[in-house]
């Protein structure tokens, strides 16, 4: 009899610690019970990360510790998904077509605001219509994907890019059928009941853990407020006036090991600073005007830019002083 990989060892424990058969695991993975018992017996390799992610999925345990131990990652690996560029490089990768199906979705979203921007929306339709761009619509989408997306663009962006498609996304929520999918993927919001119920489950299957600490980290939802007391004529004050705006609930920050990352609680104190912040003011899914008029996201990198040089942004001997 061969030794038993660590793998085969730690799949036996979670397996038994949720009190699941082989059969059973069998059944909700979709990997044969005979493999999955080879496995544990020591007969068979660790499996590979394609039947890894079924079976992470079936034990309901994190994937990236899975592939760890089967030695598929070592532990200065970061999951693809704690790149700070992973938006960035789905949207490369991802078919043109599916780019502008993107493009399609943040027409809607422009022609819906109360005051459109009528550049944008002719660049958009440029874009869409043209059969030679994918340049262009890589730096379009590149650009303004944050300033546009809510979870449902994360969603299918991050479903895209993994390759599956919302078929082989149900199977993995065992009762929810394809359309019943489709529906709510068109629709998430963050307090949905169906990301509540199948968060982890969608995160497991599509690589990134928790997908509802994903989406906080991508398009965080979670209202706050700020408060500011106006002087009234004579220096009566009036009434409070409350400002509602949008800031992730967590970010990853580093955790006690080189290559370890921890996620981290934005507190509502913290968000009512940053909210004065003028990057996050410029950066906000929101119109943002001067004189009356929608600023482009290239008027707001503009902006950007001329502050950093007014400001010495990254001028330490300046900053001191």
């Amino acid at each position: 009899m061969k030794e038993i990989s660590d793998y085969g060892k730690l799949q036996r424990k979670i397996r038994t610690d949720a009190k699941m058969s082989i059969r059973l695991l069998s059944e909700k993975s979709g990997v044969s019970h005979s493999y999955l018992s080879q496995v544990e017996n020591g007969t068979r390799p660790a499996p590979s990360p394609d039947v890894l992610s079924k079976i992470a999925i079936a034990l309901n345990y994190d994937y990236f510790s899975l592939l760890r131990t089967a030695g598929h990652m070592t532990v200065n690996t970061t999951p693809d998904y704690l790149e700070p560029t992973f938006i960035f490089t789905m949207i490369k990768e991802i078919p043109n077509e599916d780019k502008k199906d993107f493009l399609f979705r943040f027409r809607e979203t422009e022609k819906n605001k109360d005051a459109p921007n009528a550049n944008n929306l002719e660049r958009l339709d440029f874009l869409i219509n043209s059969e030679d761009s994918e340049e262009e619509i890589n730096e379009y989408l590149l650009s303004n994907f944050r300033f546009y997306a809510g979870p449902s663009d994360y969603l299918a962006l991050l479903r895209v890019y993994r390759n599956m498609t919302p078929k082989e996304v149900a199977e993995c929520l065992y009762e929810v059928g394809v359309d019943e999918y489709i529906e709510n993927e068109n629709n998430l919001q963050m307090d949905s009941p169906f990301l509540k119920k199948w968060g982890k489950v969608l995160g497991l299957a599509l690589g990134v853990d928790d997908l509802s600490l994903w989406l906080n980290n991508q398009a965080g939802i979670v209202l706050s407020r700020v408060e500011k007391m106006f002087e009234g004529i004579g220096g009566r004050r009036e009434q409070k006036l409350n400002v509602s705006f949008e800031y992730p609930r967590w970010e990853w920050a580093k955790g006690d090991k080189p290559y370890e990352k921890v996620e981290k609680e934005i507190s509502q104190e913290e968000a009512k600073q940053r909210f004065l912040y003028l990057e996050n003011l410029l950066t906000m899914n929101e119109n943002i005007y001067f004189n009356k008029k929608a600023l482009t996201a290239y008027q707001r990198q503009q902006l950007l830019s001329i502050a950093g040089i007014i400001f010495n942004v990254g001028n330490e001997e300046n900053n001191e002083e």
